[in-house]
């Protein structure tokens, strides 16, 4: 398993149960159980060939008493109570805000959420649902670094101007730090891209103070790194 979702794994609440959603081979939900994070994991994913890959890795492992495999697109096959928290993970931002959007129940639990791309439609939708980001690390892996979220339900809506950015990172953390150097530099990209297209004036006047928000908080911080 790579250190993307072990970084995701450390987000996770020991509990009873957890939901891997999006679960692919089930490396994740193998992980939670033999380390002792959850005594039970339901892997779903929405494909069948990943589950079937998944349910030969959890028998190599000793652990199908532990992990069901369930074909499933986000919630849509669980029911209310079946589990504690939940992980979704190694997908986009936007299928992620999908996915929570379309929950047939109210996800009252924490949920550990790993967007690959668009973390910033994540953010947005995360404030305007009244989900909380209780803790947001940068995890470097593969020559990546990738945003891990562990969010809940309840608490004011945040009123960073940045919030869609940079959400709940510390930046004088250095991975959170190049991360966000890397996420300005294609701000001023798209700004650059931006600037004399007819009819783009407000997107790009947005876009702009990103940029000077963005920079004014990265200069402030990189003394203490």
């Amino acid at each position: 398993m790579d250190a993307r979702l072990k970084a995701a794994a450390g987000l996770v609440p020991r509990c009873g149960c957890v939901a891997d959603i999006g679960a692919d081979h089930a490396l994740l939900s193998i992980y939670l159980v033999k380390m002792g994070i959850a005594r039970r994991v339901i892997a779903a994913d929405v494909k069948k060939l990943p589950l079937e890959t998944g349910r030969l890795n959890v028998l190599e492992e000793g652990v199908a008493d532990s992990v069901e495999l369930r074909l499933s697109f986000g919630f849509e096959n669980f029911k209310p109570g079946e589990f504690d928290a939940a992980v979704i993970a190694g997908m986009g931002g936007e299928t992620i805000a999908e996915i929570l959007q379309s929950a047939p129940f109210r996800l009252d639990m924490p949920l550990v959420l790993q967007p690959m791309t668009r973390c910033d439609r994540l953010l947005s939708f995360l404030n305007a649902e009244g989900l909380s980001v209780k803790r947001h690390i940068a995890a470097p892996s593969a020559g990546r670094i990738y945003h891990v979220l562990r969010v809940e339900r309840g608490g004011v809506a945040g009123c960073d101007p940045l919030f869609e950015i940079v959400g709940g990172l510390d930046l004088t953390e250095p991975n959170a730090f190049k991360l966000m150097d890397k996420k300005l530099k294609v701000l001023r990209s798209t700004a650059e891209s931006l600037k004399n297209i007819e009819g783009k004036r407000a997107e790009y006047l947005h876009v702009s103070e990103l940029c000077r928000l963005l920079g004014e908080r990265l200069a402030s911080v990189k003394t203490q790194i």
